[in-house]
């Protein structure tokens, strides 16, 4: 979402490859939804949803993916 959000910014600032950025931004919320989707199960539902800090740290907050997508303004 941090990415999504980063991308837009250079949209805006880069007119040359606007359409670009924000295609790759679309690309990311699509990757998003279809990872959702590939979900097998309550338990890996909620390490998705609730995984937070860096990639190799075990911290897990209440839906704190929603939480980022909310703030972030990601619809899908």
């Amino acid at each position: 979402f941090e990415l999504g959000r980063e991308l837009g910014i250079l949209a805006e600032k880069e007119k040359y490859f606007k359409h670009e950025y924000l295609q790759l931004r679309h690309s990311l919320s699509t990757y998003s939804v279809k990872l959702l989707n590939n979900v097998r199960g309550r338990d890996e539902l909620e390490i998705v949803l609730n995984k937070t800090g860096k990639e190799k740290e075990e911290k897990y907050e209440q839906l704190a993916r929603l939480d980022l997508a909310l703030r972030f303004q990601e619809k899908p």
